[in-house]
């Protein structure tokens, strides 16, 4: 078993990283979708002029360098907050007034309520892929990890479990901590465990890596922690 310091934190973030081909594929696919649900609602009711066709068909290109500028292709997000949803929201709204500017390049100004119905749709379709994407990420990951331990419970811990969290590598199955006042407690869904047990806890868990999340301590008090570990 290994244990490892904090400071691998930078390189477990680097796991995140993610093709950079397949968003744009499926966004293009949704922003078809979306124009199709768009003219379906509202309902053409003629013949699509040859401008509108080449409109539909090169406008969600157009959409990929606007995403990409709202760094909706940086990561997989394996956490969904507030933050990702506003970028992509403001995300489709650029792209609804560069679609809004090219009905009007091409007289089809009468065609604006289609990008106002579109809007909805499409904050809605992208929204709903960084979710599905999110859970079949976790899903198709969770078999191959390695249960690890994280050795301190405190604010470096706690950090080091959010960056694990999108880790393809790690999974973070409890604390360590030698305070007793946080026994028993629990950081997110991990319980705080005493150190004395550590023993126990490695073979109930399975676990085959401990990181050692304590910056603030001494050498003296690190090496006691390292040489207890390396016995086990």
């Amino acid at each position: 078993m290994k244990v490892s310091i904090l400071n691998l934190i930078n390189k477990i973030k680097n796991l995140k990283s993610y093709k950079h081909t397949v968003l744009p594929v499926i966004d293009i696919i949704l922003i078809y979708v979306s124009f199709f649900l768009s003219y379906l609602l509202i309902g053409v009711g003629e013949s699509a002029l040859i401008s509108e066709l080449l409109f539909v068909a090169v406008i969600p290109f157009i959409a990929i360098p606007v995403f990409s500028y709202f760094s909706l292709y940086r990561v997989v997000y394996i956490y969904i907050d507030i933050s990702l949803l506003w970028r992509i929201v403001k995300a489709v709204s650029l792209f609804s007034l560069f679609s809004t500017a090219g009905l009007l390049l091409l007289g089809l100004a009468n065609k604006y309520k289609i990008i106002l119905i579109d809007w909805v749709f499409l904050v809605l379709l992208i929204s709903f892929s960084r979710f599905f994407i999110q859970s079949l990420f976790l899903a198709l990951n969770k078999d191959n990890k390695k249960n690890m331990i994280i050795y301190g419970a405190g604010f470096a811990g706690v950090q080091l479990y959010n960056s694990l969290m999108s880790s393809k590598v790690y999974n973070p199955v409890l604390f360590i901590d030698e305070n007793t006042n946080l026994h028993g407690k629990y950081i997110s869904n991990l319980k705080i465990y005493n150190a004395s047990n550590i023993s126990g806890l490695i073979k109930k868990f399975n676990v085959e890596e401990i990181v050692v999340a304590i910056p603030s301590a001494s050498q003296k008090k690190l090496r006691r922690i390292y040489n207890s570990l390396e016995k086990l």
